[in-house]
């Protein structure tokens, strides 16, 4: 039967790391529910549907900063991209699968397309 090694960890050492568990544990139970994180969930009916190579909606009217769902119904990969000054971008998505991108906080539209199929485009409208 092998032997066990017994290691010495300094007392001060474990005092220290079981307060700070300790700290991290009470800030998540007490912080008021307003300041505790939420899983992040796309607004209701902020959904883009990708099929037969187009957009659908077309144009889509979403709250600033609001989360949209995009669902690749095509058997192609696709994206979401915002042209010009709009800072959104699904990434690629893969046949029959399905992200979400955040709308911009600032109200207008915004034009975008599909970076594979530049053919395809549709516009989103904040306010």
């Amino acid at each position: 039967m092998p032997k066990h090694r017994s290691v010495k960890v300094p007392l001060r050492s474990v005092a220290i790391r079981a307060a700070c568990a300790a700290i991290a544990l009470a800030g998540a139970f007490l912080a008021p529910a307003s300041a505790r994180s939420a899983p992040v969930q796309a607004a209701p009916g902020a959904r883009i549907v990708i099929k037969d190579f187009a957009f659908s909606p077309g144009s889509l009217t979403v709250a600033p900063g609001a989360v949209t769902t995009v669902v690749n119904r095509d058997n192609a990969p696709h994206t979401v991209t915002g042209t010009g000054s709009a800072a959104f971008h699904t990434g690629r998505i893969g046949a029959g699968g399905s992200t979400t991108f955040t709308a911009p906080r600032a109200r207008g539209r915004y034009s975008y397309l599909c970076d594979i199929h530049q053919f395809m485009s549709g516009t989103l409208t904040v306010r």
